[in-house]
């Protein structure tokens, strides 16, 4: 097999971790728009929060 295509499986194969890794839950990894305590905790924003995903 020539190193292209080589490269090439190895990169598929790269993308398709990535697509995995997407679908799992985000904890313990949460993104910066979910936060870990409940939002009625947080003080009132002064700005609309971004949607969450």
């Amino acid at each position: 097999m020539s190193k292209e295509k080589v490269a090439l499986g190895k990169e598929e194969e790269a993308n398709s971790n990535f697509r995995e890794m997407k679908n799992l839950p985000p904890f313990p990894f949460p993104f910066p728009d979910m936060p870990l305590v409940p939002p009625l905790q947080f003080p009132p924003f002064p700005f609309p929060l971004p949607p969450p995903f």
